[in-house]
């Protein structure tokens, strides 16, 4: 009887010892699969440094706020990109129902220019023209991106079209985050097109804090501490939308 207990726990116990083999040796393997992904890991990483010229020895929680803020500026980038893209196709589809709205009024024997109201946004588009060729040449320069990191100051020696701007925000206009006109003299290398003469525009940095409403870089976001990530006039929506009962 004592033989074949004594044989019993030791069957138990190799049972044991097997079972543990086999967990080292399962953890044997799942360190060495880690090891291989940190050093391919580390590989993948000291070359993204290299790449962006930054020091091999960064510590670890720089680095993962440095990633953090990579992932935050691509994601501001691509909804940037997809807003504008949105800001675009509006455009192009408001060119083309001014072609279409033109070729009608030609149709019936009469003119932009009969309509007073029409005659006024077609010099608003007119110059609206200018301020998007002088955007586009910016945006190939890759000296900005969307229309909204641009401040246009647009120069007119033309009274009637400056007269007829002086009621118009040419931000909105423009789609851009600030635009001035001035009648003061424009410089010898302003944007200028032959068809839209005595317009200039010169595109300078929209200047401040990106508006996390609309987009726009402006020096008032932060103004309003009840809504410190707005301007002023998105705060004021922001409040409206709030008393009347809306979550935005």
């Amino acid at each position: 009887m004592e033989e074949s207990a004594a044989a019993a726990r030791l069957s138990e116990r190799t049972e044991r010892v097997h079972l543990l083999e086999e967990r080292a040796r399962l953890a044997e393997d799942r360190l060495s699969q880690a090891t291989q992904a940190h050093e391919q890991a580390v590989v993948e990483w000291r070359t993204w440094l290299g790449v962006h010229g930054l020091p091999q020895e960064i510590d670890r929680e720089t680095a993962l706020r440095l990633l953090d803020g990579v992932t935050a500026v691509r994601t501001n980038v691509a909804a940037c990109q997809a807003i504008q893209a949105r800001r675009d196709a509006t455009a192009a589809r408001s060119v083309d129902f001014e072609a279409r709205s033109n070729a009608f009024l030609v149709g019936i024997g009469r003119t932009a220019g009969d309509d007073p109201l029409a005659a006024k946004w077609q010099i608003i588009r007119d110059v609206r023209r200018v301020v998007t060729g002088a955007l586009e040449i910016e945006r190939a320069a890759k000296r900005i991106g969307s229309s909204l990191e641009a401040s246009p100051l647009i120069y007119i020696s033309d009274r009637k079209i400056f007269n007829t701007l002086f009621d118009t925000d040419l931000a909105e206009v423009c789609i851009t985050s600030n635009a001035m006109a001035t009648n003061e003299e424009a410089p010898a290398d302003a944007f200028r097109l032959n068809e839209v003469p005595g317009v200039a525009v010169v595109v300078e940095k929209a200047v401040g804090t990106r508006c996390a409403r609309s987009w726009k870089i402006l020096p008032t976001v932060g103004e309003d501490a009840d809504y410190p990530d707005v301007s002023p006039r998105d705060a004021q929506a922001l409040r409206e939308w709030k008393a009347l009962g809306v979550v935005v």
